[in-house]
This record gives C-alpha cells, sequence and structure tokens, in this order.
C-alpha cells in the first residue's frame, strides 16, 4: 500500500446518498509498459478508465476486513492524455448488505513507462474529487433490505466529466484524509469479479402511449434517524392543502396508503388493480369552491412518498393557501414522534386550526408534477393507444412525444444492472424498472407493496446511457418515458450481469423431463443468487441468509 489513505470529499456533508467523483489525470509519453491500479471505496463504486466503464466493486465486507480490488489498466491506457475516474456512491445508514461506515476510498499502485518513468497512484496523491449534485438524496430505497435507488439528473452533470474532454466543469478539489475511520487494513479480494456482460432484451411485449388523463400532485418527506438502526423509530406525518372545484362534482382520484380525509369526513379508499397495489381510489364529493383536503400516515422505511392522481376533465386546482394563481403544495408537518402525534390522529380533520399543537411546524411541500417514487410513476401511469412496434424489434425503438412506455422481456430471470442506451431531448424524463412476473401485461413492480424496483434519470440532451448504479433482478422491464417534446430513440434495452462466475462441470438428464427441468431450475437459481455472497433471492433482498444458504449449498 506503501503510503496511500483513505480519503472522501470535504463538502460531502452525512447525509442518506452520496455520489462523489474521484479523477486522476495523467499525462504518457507512450502506451505505458504496466499499470495496477488497486482499489477500494464504501459503499460502491464504478471504475472508468478514459470513459469506458471499466470495474464493479467492492466485495461485500466487514469495515474492520476491507477487501480491495486489482486491475490492469496497460491495456486501456494510450500516449497521451488519460483518466482514471471513479464514481463512489456511499449509503449513508445500515442495510441488510453493509454495516454503517462513513464514505472512503483509498486507491495505489503505479504505472510504469518504458522510459523508465513511473507514475504513482496512491490517495490522496495527485488525485482530485468532487461533490456530484446530479444524484437526488430523497430517493426511496429500493426495498426494507438495499438502500435508495438511482434518481440520476444528468442536466447537474457535465458529459464526459470521466474522460480528460476540455469543458468539464465540476468543482475539482484534493481529497481529504479521513483522520478517523473503522476500516482495517485492506487485504486482496477473496473471489473473482463478477460477471459484466451486456444482455439484451429478448422481445418487446408492449409500446403504447401513456393516457394524458390525469394531474399528478406528489412530494417526498424523508426521516432522519441514527444511521446504525435498520428499522426507522416509528413516526407519523400530517399534511394538508385546498382543492378548488369549479363546480360541484364526483371526482375518482388516486391516493397512496394513510388516511384522506376531504372537508372533514374520512375518504374510503378501494384497491385499484390497474394499479397493482400501487395505489387506491377515493371519491371525493367536491362543493363548488375551496375543499380541505388533509392526510397523516405513519412513514414507512423513513419516508412519505404522498401522491394525488386527479383526472384532468374535473379541472381541479390545488394550493396551500386558497389562491388559483399559486403553484401546487400541501402545508406539512413532520416526522412527529407517536407520543404527540397518535392523540393528533383522533381529532376531526376540517380544518388546520384542529390542531393547535403543530401550529409553527407547518411548511411548504411544494408538488413534483409526477410521482417521486420512479417505480410508483411507472404504475400509476395509464397505457394508452398502441404503438406499431414489432415484438422482435429491440433496437432503434421510436417513441413518440408526448409520453410513452415499453414493455420488454429478457426471456429469463436475469440479475443485473439495467441499462437503457438512448437519445432524448433536454429534461426527457426515463423510468425503468423491473419485476420477476407479469401482471395485466405488465411488470408487477408492487406484487411486495413496498419494493420501490426503478431508477429514474432527467436527460441531459443528446445520446446518453442510463443504467442503475446497483444491480436488480427482473426478468420483465417496463421503461416510461415522458416530458419529451420530441421523439426518443431507444437504442438498445437490457442488464449488464453482476453473478458469480460459476463454471458448469457437471450435467443431469434422465427418462423424466420433470427431474431434467428440476435440476436446471436449480442450476439458474444457484446462479443468479451468487453474487460476492449467496443470497436469497435476486429480486427483494439479495441478502445472506443461513436458511438460504444451506439448501444452496
Amino acid at each position: 500500500m506503501n503510503n496511500a489513505e483513505f480519503v472522501w470529499s470535504g463538502d460531502a456533508p452525512p447525509q442518506r446518498l452520496t455520489h462523489v467523483f474521484f479523477k486522476r489525470l495523467l499525462q504518457l509519453p507512450a502506451p505505458p509498459r504496466s499499470a495496477t491500479l488497486h482499489l477500494f471505496a464504501h459503499t460502491i463504486y464504478h471504475l472508468r478508465v478514459n470513459g469506458v466503464m471499466l470495474g464493479y466493486g467492492p466485495a461485500r465486507s466487514y469495515p474492520a476486513f476491507p477487501e480491495y480490488d486489482t486491475y490492469d489498466l496497460a491495456p486501456h491506457l494510450r500516449a497521451g492524455e488519460n483518466t482514471i475516474a471513479v464514481d463512489v456512491g456511499h449509503t449513508g445508514f445500515a442495510t441488510f448488505h453493509h454495516l454503517p461506515a462513513p464514505g472512503a476510498m483509498i486507491a495505489w499502485g503505479e504505472i510504469v513507462c518504458d522510459s523508465g518513468a513511473v507514475a504513482s497512484l496512491e490517495t490522496p496523491g495527485d488525485w482530485q474529487c468532487a461533490l456530484s449534485t446530479a444524484h437526488a438524496v430523497a430517493a426511496p430505497r429500493f426495498s426494507f433490505a438495499i438502500g435508495p435507488v438511482q434518481i440520476y439528473d444528468e442536466r447537474l452533470c457535465p458529459a464526459q466529466w470521466d474522460t480528460a474532454a476540455a469543458g468539464v466543469r465540476l468543482d475539482w478539489q484534493p481529497p481529504v484524509v479521513c483522520a478517523h475511520h473503522p476500516f482495517g487494513p485492506p487485504r486482496p479480494r477473496s473471489i473473482p469479479h463478477l460477471t459484466q456482460d451486456l444482455r439484451g432484451a429478448q422481445s418487446i411485449l408492449r409500446a403504447c402511449r401513456h393516457s394524458d388523463d390525469e394531474e399528478i400532485h406528489s412530494f417526498m418527506l424523508l426521516q432522519e434517524y441514527e444511521p446504525h438502526l435498520h428499522v426507522p423509530p416509528k413516526t407519523f406525518a400530517f399534511a394538508y392543502t385546498y382543492l378548488y372545484s369549479p363546480r360541484a362534482q364526483k371526482v375518482a382520484a388516486g391516493v397512496w396508503w394513510g388516511e384522506n380525509y376531504l372537508n372533514g369526513r374520512k375518504l374510503v379508499l378501494r384497491a385499484d388493480e390497474h394499479g397493482r397495489n400501487a395505489r387506491s381510489t377515493a371519491m371525493l364529493s367536491l362543493r363548488k369552491g375551496w375543499n380541505y383536503f388533509c392526510c397523516h400516515y405513519q412513514l414507512v422505511h423513513g419516508m412519505w412518498d404522498m401522491a394525488l392522481a386527479l383526472p384532468r376533465t374535473a379541472r381541479v386546482q390545488l394550493s396551500a393557501i386558497r389562491s388559483r394563481r399559486s403553484t401546487p403544495a400541501f402545508m406539512l408537518a413532520g416526522p412527529l414522534a407517536p407520543a404527540l402525534a397518535e392523540p393528533l390522529t383522533a381529532r376531526r380533520m376540517d380544518a388546520p386550526e384542529r390542531l393547535p399543537e403543530l401550529a409553527g411546524q407547518w411548511r411548504v411541500a411544494a408538488c413534483e408534477d409526477t410521482h417521486v417514487s420512479p417505480c410508483k410513476a411507472i404504475a400509476w401511469r395509464a397505457h394508452g393507444a398502441a404503438l406499431p412496434v414489432s415484438a422482435g424489434k429491440v433496437r432503434e425503438i421510436v417513441l413518440p412525444p408526448g409520453g410513452a412506455s415499453l414493455v420488454v422481456d429478457m426471456g429469463a430471470m436475469t440479475l443485473g444492472r439495467v441499462c437503457v442506451d438512448y437519445t432524448a431531448p433536454r429534461g426527457t424524463q426515463l423510468d425503468v424498472g423491473g419485476a420477476e412476473e407479469l401482471a395485466h401485461g405488465r411488470p408487477w413492480l408492487f406484487k411486495m407493496p413496498l419494493m420501490h424496483s426503478a431508477e429514474r434519470q432527467i436527460a441531459r440532451g443528446g445520446r446518453a446511457r442510463l443504467e442503475s448504479f446497483e444491480p436488480r433482478g427482473a426478468r420483465y422491464l417496463e421503461l416510461a418515458v415522458a416530458r419529451n417534446r420530441t421523439p426518443v430513440t431507444i437504442h438498445g434495452i437490457g442488464m449488464v450481469s453482476h453473478v458469480y462466475p460459476y463454471q458448469r462441470r457437471g450435467w443431469f438428464e434422465c427418462s423424466d423431463p420433470f427431474f431434467t427441468t428440476l435440476w436446471e431450475y436449480g442450476w439458474n437459481t444457484l446462479r443468479l443468487c451468487s453474487e460476492d455472497v449467496i443470497t436469497d433471492t435476486p429480486w427483494r433482498e439479495r441478502t445472506l441468509y443461513g436458511g438460504d444458504l444451506l439448501p444452496e449449498m
């Protein structure tokens, strides 16, 4: 390791999700004779060399026993300018995959040229770092076992930040040495690197326009809690707004869980099968003029992803201050401890004055016009007219302006990083999620209601690639494209596999096809549940459990 030290960005605050970019610029007189990089980062890193993805890691480990990865960079370096770039994603709380530990990276190694010149790669050295503002902190957890999904706004990150291209503007600074950290001396990776081969979708199951018959009003509330806790403390939140109706009318509104009230009357919710466990329907008996709508909710996984869907034909306006000229918003209070919140839930909910204990705690929560959860944004969208896309056309698919969705079949259950290669106008929103099964001809994203199995990217404009930062398990993917005023081209959609590189050395076949098929199922299951540990499932948890480990062994 020589004198390498753990480093991090001095600008990075402690928070639930942080991305820090690291970059090492090199000027080489010729392709190097040898180039070796040793690398560890907490929680997850992507290694790129001259803009090309080269590695993912590290293997899961306890902070006291970190394992570093080793890369031969020589085939990827050239004469002239070169850039070694590392995108480190740090989860700031405990998950079933990682114990809580501060964000950190350590690297070392050297590049040797024929002339004898040697360039050291140890940190801090000549490394630079920059805090990413393009990755949303307020992203839902994928599940109770896994950290936040990726919501990435390309517009806030310069193109080619991971190359030596001119014009890349980020606030690059020398990294700060981590004076106090829990990491022990790094040791070599104890298992092979996982697979990294690209697998494209096999067929298109559905291509259609979006039905534009609803307006969505949504906000996100996150709960801060001690990072070592796997389950956040129980908390509640309250919110209210006013709905202006041009006439007395009954309106079917889409809502999520929680207690909802209109003009003091508690609303009855019924399951909406088209939301596939992602929403419920409430009938709003609106009077002409302003109506008081309020709700309270017990936060789940430290989050409230509130959303209200209203039919456009109703022409209902939403305002926290009863002004038809204001932007849609709620007044929000919380998270609140049960001792304060639970007695309030029994109050009559017909005016904010009924909750005097919350006076001075209300704050404005501006609404998004799409669901703040990428997964629910997909599930809440109604599919409209079919598009003329053949089942076998899995590349170079042109989607029209105004929003459209693709449902694709990977051909088999796959574990890997979901990826979409596209060309889109600036500001286009791409949500992509996956599931093991279909429901109503679409991926059953909410087979487990508390899952958020989707990622989001906002296009910078032009050719780009959406790739989930962490692997996901799915057979069926749904891509929803929205906010595009001109067509979007999907050059390809698929997954970068992420499994242990088993070598198949045996086979089984017998006269009963049931047992032959069963053996193949077992082999496929073993591969899908083998990463840097043997896991329970490739979808929901991807976690090591003794009860699952024994039969898999």
